[in-house]
């Protein structure tokens, strides 16, 4: 189970990590919009920078994510893959999906 546990809170975004091991699960609950991106952004950031060996990123709980959602969730993916450490994003919800298709990013993201 999680040997550590760090919430963080803006607005219509909670974003919960979650240390299980060597892997760090990154837990989005709400909306990652313009507003709350920078948020989610600046977690994963901290996560890469962590002694984790994986990172995945959960949008289950999201019901709502616009292009700086994705805008966010890219760069992290950028600066992990520089540093070694895989991102991975399972799962996702059913508006996440829906924009994932609509936006035909199925190729592009680092999904499991």
């Amino acid at each position: 189970m999680a040997t550590s546990d760090r919430v963080r809170e803006d607005g219509l975004l909670t974003v919960r990590t979650e240390e299980d091991g060597d892997a760090l699960l990154v837990r989005a609950t709400g909306e990652v919009d313009v507003s709350t991106s920078g948020t989610l952004e600046s977690e994963l950031r901290r996560a890469i920078g962590c002694n984790c060996s994986i990172i995945f990123l959960d949008l289950s709980a999201v019901n709502f994510i616009d292009s700086a959602g994705f805008r966010a969730f890219f760069l992290a993916a950028k600066h992990s893959h520089l540093n070694g450490k895989p991102l991975r994003m399972t799962p996702v919800s059913a508006p996440v999906k829906r924009t994932i298709d609509r936006l035909d990013l199925w190729d592009s993201l680092p999904l499991d």
